[in-house]
């Protein structure tokens, strides 16, 4: 694991303590797997957003919204996952924020979904 930490617990200390003593890779290939997952998210958004301006529909749908929150989501946490091994030389700033963001790009997503059932 890199100096910067993503949380406490006693399955992380344990996991750390694992990864030092024996040297495992799973910290990276889960990280590769979930870089993969979220890039095939990527794919089917990116999919879902070409198509939709390819059949020139309105852009001030709630689909078109929602789906652009989910391509923008989807972009930085792929970004997030498929650079966490590089995040040593990085501002801890910037990683907060590429990893927080999501967050608040997660919950406008939701949101619209509520408006658009209400």
């Amino acid at each position: 694991f890199s100096t910067f930490h993503w949380g406490g617990g006693l399955c992380a200390e344990r996991a750390e303590g694992l990864v030092e003593k024996k040297g495992l890779a799973m910290p990276t290939v889960m990280t590769w797997v979930l870089a993969g997952l979220y890039a095939a998210l990527l794919i089917a958004s990116t999919f879902q957003l070409a198509r939709i301006l390819w059949h020139r529909a309105s852009t001030r749908t709630f689909q078109f919204s929602f789906v652009f929150l989910c391509y923008l989501w989807s972009l930085l946490r792929t970004f997030f996952w498929s650079t966490s091994t590089v995040h040593n030389n990085w501002n801890d700033d910037f990683v907060l924020l590429v990893f927080r963001l999501p967050i608040n790009i997660q919950f406008a997503t939701f949101s619209l979904v509520i408006l658009f059932y209400a």
